[in-house]
């Protein structure tokens, strides 16, 4: 085959290809870059998991799943997934800067999200928020790794640390644990054993104006009466101060009960762009329209063959 016949065979597809290519790329051109912000969590620490912790992040090193080892922070990724989340960064004001590489503006904005995104509904705010954030947690270490990819660097970190910061709201204000149940409940039943012991003082009060000096009381009914006042009055004692002790014990669960979220890596500020791919986009169409091309021009050769 000459170098004619190699020249005529390639020289349309190639010209397309060329053309789509330099048509590609003024289109990337106009894309706006991505930059992502990435944080990191450490596992929140274990209390009261013993050996069973080690045990648990061994067998999780080894591709095993025993139970018992995940503790409060496998919940966190399902927290900061919730539309709760979403909700809460779509309220906050952000002020943020977009750049235009090809036009070389820049555009700002400030504001709350749900009106700089100019949302129809919630629906599609929460949606957006879900888009732009992502949650990852490594089965082994337990690392949770929270990203934010959006057009502008600031967003993406201020996304990112929000995000983190609504977490440890949530887990200090909305997590209900064992221990803060237990400390309501006492502290009610405190209120109830004190409102008892007044109501038995007051009794045995009364009875001894009646009845002074009612121990040296020749009545058996008298003596009786007053020793069993006095001995109700010491079970209400008794009952108060278990319960004070019940309420104190129950407030320590309830501050032990509550994860540490160990923050290792705050959101960073991304200087390098994660998209788009312009040197990919621009090789992948140039190759897809040589190889279309060459499939058009010979046709007719592929149809004999193919039915063949």
């Amino acid at each position: 085959m000459s170098f004619q016949t190699v020249y005529k065979f390639f020289k349309m597809p190639f010209q397309a290809a060329l053309v789509a290519a330099f048509l590609g790329g003024a289109c990337t051109l106009m894309m706006r870059n991505h930059y992502v912000s990435e944080a990191r969590i450490l596992p929140a620490d274990s209390k009261g998991l013993g050996g069973l912790g080690g045990l648990s992040a061994a067998a999780a090193g080894m591709g095993l799943n025993i139970g018992g080892g995940d503790g409060q922070e496998a919940n966190f990724g399902e927290i900061l997934n919730s539309r709760w989340v979403a909700e809460q960064l779509l309220g906050q004001d952000f002020s943020y800067s977009i750049n235009n590489p090809f036009l070389r503006t820049e555009m700002q904005f400030r504001g709350s999200l749900y009106s700089i995104l100019k949302c129809p509904n919630l629906d599609v705010g929460v949606g957006i928020i879900h888009h732009w954030l992502y949650i990852d947690q490594d089965p082994k270490t337990r690392i949770l790794t929270v990203s934010a990819e959006t057009e502008s660097q600031q967003l993406s970190q201020e996304l990112v640390n929000r995000a983190i910061s609504l977490l440890a709201t949530y887990i200090k204000t909305r997590n209900q644990t064992r221990g803060g149940a237990k400390a309501v409940f006492a502290l009610a039943r405190v209120k109830e054993a004190t409102e008892e012991l007044h109501t038995s003082e007051a009794k045995l009060i009364e009875f001894m104006d009646r009845n002074h000096n009612f121990r040296a009381s020749s009545d058996p009914k008298v003596l009786l009466a007053g020793t069993m006042l006095e001995n109700d009055l010491r079970l209400k004692q008794q009952i108060l101060n278990t319960n004070c002790i019940n309420r104190e014990q129950a407030l320590m669960e309830e501050k032990n009960d509550i994860p540490v979220l160990n923050v290792l890596d705050r959101g960073n500020y991304p200087f390098v762009k994660a998209g788009p791919p312009r040197a990919k986009i621009v090789l992948c169409t140039f190759l897809i329209v040589f190889l279309a091309a060459i499939a058009l021009s010979q046709r007719e050769w592929l149809k004999a063959h193919l039915l063949r």
